[in-house]
């Protein structure tokens, strides 16, 4: 059994409200099983093993609350919607700030991916996937999404998939909820503030700064934080 403790990654000030309106991941066939068309029983991929074996292992992260951002003149109309620095030519870069932080507390590779089961989630631009183990590197997933060219704004309804969040395991997994206190946050600054201070391209040699320091002490944090 893995245990991957998560919480919502707000901005300080706005999480004790904001917290409230997180939902659990959810199993990405559980949100699909009502879409079945049960008359086909011989060439429906939700009998492939394949598919199954693929999907059992990924969640859904759903927005919070309903969210319509709307880029104008360079900015947005929220305070949790942020115009980053572009990383492609031919549209803006944003992130809708409804994030999520994952710690396991044994080695658990994660893939972060569009909701490609779900188009509305597709149709303002593409989210930007990454794979990472929680247990030895604490930063959250962002929305960070790439705008289609002709594209300024994003909407969504409270619930609809945003990311897909895969884990990478065999093991039955169970996920446990922590209240993100200020000495908690700390950690995860650290790991985003890193790049701005060293020069570091690989993981595992993040893995091996963070891992010797921080790894047991936030797991303990983390379980003297937990919301059930």
């Amino acid at each position: 059994m893995i245990t991957v403790y998560w919480s919502p990654w707000i901005a300080k000030e706005l999480y004790p409200e904001y917290n409230l309106c997180f939902d659990d991941p959810k199993p990405l066939l559980e949100s699909l099983k009502s879409k079945i068309n049960h008359d086909n029983k011989h060439d429906n991929f939700f009998k492939c093993p394949a598919f199954i074996n693929y999907a059992k292992n990924i969640y859904t992260l759903n927005a919070p609350f309903d969210i319509d951002a709307n880029l104008v003149h360079g900015t947005f109309n929220h305070p949790l919607y942020h115009l980053k620095s572009p990383s492609m030519t031919d549209g803006d870069t944003i992130n809708i700030a409804t994030n999520w932080i994952f710690f396991a507390d044994k080695s658990l590779n994660i893939e972060t991916m569009p909701a490609f089961m779900h188009k509305k989630s597709s149709d303002y631009g593409f989210y930007v996937p990454g794979t990472y183990d929680i247990n030895k590197w604490f930063r959250p997933v962002e929305f960070a999404t790439q705008l289609w060219p002709d594209k300024s704004s994003v909407k969504l309804n409270a619930g609809d998939p945003m990311i897909y969040l895969k884990l990478n395991t065999d093991e039955p997994v169970q996920f446990k909820r922590f209240y993100l206190s200020d000495d908690i946050r700390d950690f995860g600054k650290g790991c985003i503030h890193m790049k701005h201070l060293k020069s570091i391209k690989s993981l595992n040699r993040l893995y091996s700064i963070f891992q010797p320091i921080h790894q047991k002490l936030l797991l303990k944090r983390i379980k003297n934080n937990l919301t059930e």
